[in-house]
C-alpha cells in the first residue's frame, strides 16, 4: 500500500476511478462508501447501496473461512465463492441472492468488492478486488453463490449531498 494519501477517498474521487493495478485499500467501510457518493460519518455493515448505480452494491466480504462462512476467492482473483457452513442456511442464502432479495434488503447481482484483509500491522483493511457479477447457472450447479469478475476498474463519485 502506498502513502496515507492513497487511502483517502478524495484521492480516488479526484482521479475518477479505482483500478485493481493501484492496489487500493481503505481502513474503513465508511471510506469505501464515500468513494462512491455517500457522505457517511460511520458505516459497519457487510454491504451498502451504491448511491449512483442502482444495479450495483458495495460489498465488504471476508474471503476466508470464518465461524459461519466458507468464502474464498480464486487464485487468479476472478471468482468469488460464498457458502454458509449450515446447509439449510446456505440454501436460503443462495435462493435469496438469486432472487435479488434477502429479508427486506435488495441484493443486486453486481457488486464492487472490497475484501476484508489483514494489513501489515495486523489491522483490518478493505482491499479493492474488482467489480463482480453473480453467475446464476454456476451458483445453482455448485450449490454456492459464485461471482465472476467483470471489471478491474470502477468509477468513483462525489457525494450527492
Amino acid at each position: 500500500m502506498g502513502s496515507n494519501q492513497d487511502q483517502k477517498p478524495e484521492t480516488y474521487i479526484n482521479i475518477g476511478y479505482i483500478s485493481l493495478k493501484d492496489d487500493v485499500a481503505f481502513r474503513t467501510t465508511m471510506d469505501v462508501c464515500n468513494c462512491f457518493g455517500h457522505n457517511y460519518t460511520g458505516w459497519q455493515r457487510g454491504a451498502a447501496k451504491h448511491p449512483h448505480e442502482t444495479d450495483t452494491e458495495l460489498w465488504f466480504p471476508k474471503l476466508f473461512p470464518n465461524d459461519l462462512w466458507d468464502n474464498k476467492i480464486s487464485e487468479d482473483g476472478c471468482t468469488i465463492y460464498e457458502r454458509h457452513i449450515d446447509p439449510s442456511e446456505n440454501q436460503h442464502y443462495l435462493k435469496g441472492i438469486i432472487a435479488g432479495k434477502l429479508g427486506n434488503n435488495i441484493r443486486p447481482h453486481k457488486g464492487i468488492v472490497f475484501a476484508k484483509v489483514r494489513g501489515p500491522l495486523g489491522d483490518v483493511m478493505h482491499r479493492f478486488k474488482g467489480l463482480f457479477q453473480l453467475n446464476i447457472e454456476k451458483s445453482l450447479n455448485d450449490n454456492s453463490v459464485i461471482w465472476n469478475k467483470i471489471s478491474d476498474t470502477v468509477k468513483t463519485y462525489r457525494s450527492k449531498y
